[in-house]
């Protein structure tokens, strides 16, 4: 073999595995975790899972997904990328976040779904909302926080939040708790039980921002506080066919907002209705 011949074969395996090394590092649109049987060191393959988000994420491209294949314990996770995390193969995985915030996101487009997060107690906020960007939350459940169930509190930038058919109570504080400081926020609330916490569902501009906060078909009963509350200047806020029962103060508006309830609400039940600003009863179209 003569000495061109042989640089041009070691060149071509020089190229093979500088080409190798970023195809075995490559993100992948779909990935798996298991309490059980995964490692981070894994790939994240169906076959071969990690074990938890952190490890997931990296492994995992912008606006993909990642599945879990069982109910085991996962860990709380940071969100900075848009991406969907579904519990739906392990039947509602569950999230323990002892003494933290159970996933927190601050930038993407981002759907949670299928997913039990428990905060055991002494768990910050079940979801915190930090950054712009867009959040469905679907079939979920949030509880044992010792803060709220739903925190979104962005500083800058829009964030669009649906929540729908999830079950939020048992938090220290508010179910959700909308509190903007700065830039605008809108949240959709559908299907939803906050039920049991200290307040079930909370709207405070006071920090500045602007929110709106739409709720239908959604029941708010036994917190031990306010089951609905505004508070601050540039707050919307739109109830209807939902249940306001057995809380301790039903609806508390503390300052002049926007806040309409349509004549198909069951107000009922609650030992006080404290109103110092505006409600206007709205007739449905």
């Amino acid at each position: 073999m003569t000495n061109s011949v042989r640089s041009l074969a070691l060149l071509g395996i020089i190229l093979a595995v500088f080409l190798y090394v970023p195809s075995a590092q490559a993100q992948q649109t779909r990935t798996w975790i298991s309490g059980i049987n995964g490692d981070d060191q894994n790939p994240c393959s169906r076959t071969a899972p990690c074990r938890t988000f952190v490890g997931a994420i990296a492994k995992t491209a912008a606006g993909g997904e990642i599945d879990l294949l069982d109910p085991q314990g996962a860990s709380p996770v940071n969100i900075n990328k848009s991406i969907t995390i579904d519990g739906g193969n392990g039947q509602g995985a569950n999230i323990s976040a002892s003494g933290v915030n159970g996933i927190v996101i601050s930038a993407g487009t981002v759907i949670l779904r299928n997913l039990r997060i428990n905060g055991l107690g002494t768990g910050q906020d079940g979801i915190l909302v930090k950054g712009s960007g867009r959040l469905l939350i679907e079939n979920c459940e949030i509880y044992g926080f010792a803060s709220h169930g739903i925190a979104i509190e962005i500083s800058s930038g829009t964030s669009q939040v649906v929540i729908n058919n999830t079950r939020i109570f048992n938090n220290g504080q508010g179910g959700i708790h909308v509190k903007p400081s700065g830039g605008g926020t809108a949240v959709s609330v559908r299907e939803v039980v906050a039920a049991g916490n200290t307040f079930g569902i909370g709207l405070d501009t006071t920090g500045g921002g602007t929110a709106s906060v739409m709720i239908a078909r959604t029941n708010v009963s036994e917190n031990t506080g306010n089951g609905i509350q505004v508070t601050g200047t540039g707050a919307v806020m739109e109830i209807s066919n939902s249940e306001i029962q057995h809380n301790s103060t039903g609806v508390n508006i503390s300052v002049p907002s926007d806040v309409r309830s349509f004549k198909n609400n069951i107000i009922a039940q609650n030992t006080l209705f404290n109103v110092n600003g505006n409600l206007v009863a709205a007739t449905p179209q």
